[in-house]
């Protein structure tokens, strides 16, 4: 009932808090109005019933002020002698005992003003209107216009919903009564997470703390950028430079960074290429724990774009990805985490970093211009027209490389993190080498130029190459290369990584990770000047190869007809019977008359079909009609080197009486 009190009853005025009439610790006193039981008791007084729309506070010290009668109604009894002899002391025991300022005319005054006019006199009703709390439609009316990140003013939302407690004449406060009585109807923490949710998240919100020992030395990196608060010359343009970092999670040593105009996929890349090669002694970690951009969430890292990761599709069942582009990050074993969106505390170990880094390091600077627009310098302008006060883009290379250098051998620092078992703080690189358990090296260094380098989505040859864009800019590759000639009719995608340093060639892998070889980037004819005939010449003459490589050449030449299958049957029926062997040999002689050769047929042959056909010809269909347009030339042909048609042979019927 206590807890009810406190929370809910205090607040309507049903309830509040103070000591007995006869002295002791304060106690909860409930008005009667709260039940209906409580109504049916007796009642010493009757609470007027315009009491209740007063405030909680103006309750409590109206009851208050009663206690204090009923005090000086039970002095008057009980104590001896005059009234002005022990008044003084009442009220200093009522003060002790109240925490309320009485004095003996106050007291006077409160016991007058409650005989005439009773318990609604004792509420102090100075300081504005107090007794008109507003209208609940009012006040909600109010809420949504002051709870919004939009942030108006107290004093705009109070003139606002006074024109709208106008227009449908309810009862609003005045703006006093309105501030004071603001975060009764809505606490702080609620108010600052609608009107600025990024102060509420950094200052307010709960955060899951975690254990120093979740992650083993170099078992996790974390990655992140951050924009230096300087500015420097990048050629002939004045740039705020970046930094992307991998820092390990345990230690906080720094592994490696790159330094950029504007970050992207490429400079992360560099700096993971630079943490491994730098800390080839402890190897890969196990998992990384990135951020949720897209640069981070590229398609180089994980294989996929965000768009295909966060797309939910059913896999079918026993479905195994064998031998695809998984991505840098699957090729090397490591496994990602990625932060929760919008949140700069996912990541707080690079948070922790990058603060101390922007005051040892940015504000050592001359250009420095400030984290907000309200640190910003005043001599700024002076600063970037003046020669020599602007560093250069390579300077900050150089000096970033080195505060980073120091930043790892330091170890004055308040890190608890970083404290040994014999109470020594161990600088980054100490607790590295000291805690780092395992060493995950590649088999082969080299592969990692392989692998560091920028992989391209998959992409189609087309008729002049492949094409990539790099830095927006399209270039092809491969336009006469042998190596591309199978991939170019059926559709077929091909993987594709280059040297951002070096772009005249590219490494084309098939999607099952095959190196298919390495293509050089198409040269140009037309370039801006004067057109250089021979670089023309050469280009054509590539050219011509290529298309004269593509043609596939037939000594013999086509067959001006194929014989269909009919055809096909009709010469293996009608050719020639092999000479059957025999034992006996007829002899002629001169008596006898002229005898038939019996395997000789009863019927012309063409034209030549007396001669054999000469050795080693093709035994095939084709070679058939070529032997019959031999031995038979076609009908009109004008003359021996005429080109002839190809025909089948004329068979003439048998004669009548012919032998079988």
């Amino acid at each position: 009932m206590r807890r009810k009190c406190g929370a809910e009853l205090e607040g309507k005025g049903l309830a509040w808090q103070a000591p007995p009439p006869g002295g002791g610790n304060p106690r909860w006193w409930i008005d009667r109005r709260w039940d209906e039981r409580l109504r049916q008791a007796p009642v010493g007084e009757k609470l007027p019933a315009a009491f209740q729309q007063y405030s909680a506070k103006q309750q409590r010290d109206a009851h208050l002020k009663r206690l204090c009668i009923d005090a000086l109604d039970a002095a008057r009894r009980h104590r001896d002698g005059n009234q002005k002899d022990w008044i003084n002391a009442l009220c200093g025991e009522l003060a002790a005992e109240h925490s309320i300022r009485v004095s003996p005319r106050s007291l006077l005054r409160w016991e007058k003003q409650k005989k005439t006019a009773g318990l609604t006199a004792l509420v102090d009703t100075r300081g504005g209107d107090n007794r008109s709390g507003g209208d609940p439609a009012c006040w909600d009316y109010f809420k949504q216009l002051y709870l919004d990140q939009n942030k108006r003013k107290l004093a705009t939302c109070w003139r606002i919903t006074r024109d709208y407690a106008r227009e449908e004449d309810l009862q609003w406060p005045s703006e006093a009564v309105v501030r004071r009585r603001l975060y009764n109807h809505v606490d702080r923490e609620t108010a600052l997470k609608h009107r600025d949710p990024a102060k509420w998240r950094k200052t307010m919100a709960p955060y899951i703390e975690q254990d120093p020992e979740r992650f083993a030395a170099n078992e996790c990196w974390v990655s992140d950028h951050s924009q230096l608060d300087f500015w420097c010359w990048f050629g002939d343009r004045l740039v705020r430079p970046w930094v992307t970092t991998w820092q390990d999670w345990r230690t906080r040593k720094i592994m490696g960074h790159a330094v950029s105009v504007l970050p992207d996929s490429s400079t992360i890349l560099a700096a993971l290429r630079r943490a491994i090669l730098d800390n080839q002694d402890v190897g890969l970690p196990r998992s990384a724990w990135i951020d949720n951009g897209r640069d981070y969430d590229a398609w180089i890292f994980h294989g996929q774009t965000k768009q295909q990761r966060l797309k939910k599709k059913a896999i079918p069942k026993g479905y195994v990805d064998e031998g695809g582009f998984r991505g840098i990050y699957a090729l090397l074993g490591i496994e990602v985490h990625f932060s929760l969106p919008y949140n700069p505390n996912g990541k707080p170990r690079q948070e922790s970093f990058y603060r101390p880094m922007h005051e040892s390091y940015c504000k050592g600077w001359a250009s420095y211009t400030g984290n907000a627009p309200e640190n910003r310098p005043e001599r700024l302008t002076k600063i970037l027209k003046t020669p020599g006060m602007v560093p250069d883009f390579a300077e900050v290379v150089e000096t970033l490389d080195q505060h980073l250098a120091g930043f790892n051998r330091r170890d004055e620092h308040t890190i608890d993190d970083l404290i040994d078992t014999d109470r020594r703080r161990l600088s980054p690189d100490a607790a590295m080498a000291r805690w780092c358990e395992t060493h995950r090296a590649l088999v082969d260094p080299s592969v990692l130029d392989l692998l560091m380098q920028r992989w391209h989505r998959p992409v189609t040859v087309g008729r002049n190459g492949v094409s990539i864009r790099i830095r927006g800019m399209a270039i092809r590759y491969g336009a006469t290369d042998a190596k591309l000639r199978k991939f170019k009719a059926g559709g077929e995608k091909v993987l594709v990584t280059y040297d951002p340093t070096d772009v005249r060639s590219v490494r084309v892998f098939t999607q099952q990770m095959r190196l298919v070889g390495t293509v050089l980037s198409n040269r140009l004819g037309g370039l801006p000047g004067p057109v250089h005939e021979d670089q023309v010449k050469e280009l054509m003459r590539e050219k011509r190869e290529y298309a004269k490589a593509m043609e596939t050449v037939n000594k013999q030449g086509p067959a001006r007809r194929v014989a269909s299958p009919e055809q096909n049957l009709a010469l293996r029926a009608y050719e020639k019977p092999k000479p059957r062997p025999t034992l006996l040999q007829p002899i002629q002689t001169p008596l006898d008359p002229p005898s038939r050769d019996p395997y000789r047929p009863d019927f012309k042959q063409a034209a030549g079909g007396e001669h054999d056909p000469p050795s080693g010809g093709d035994d095939g269909v084709v070679g058939k009609l070529q032997q019959a347009r031999r031995l038979k030339p076609a009908r009109g042909a004008a003359s021996s080197s005429a080109p002839r048609r190809v025909a089948m042979p004329r068979l003439p019927r048998p004669k009548r009486g012919a032998e079988g």
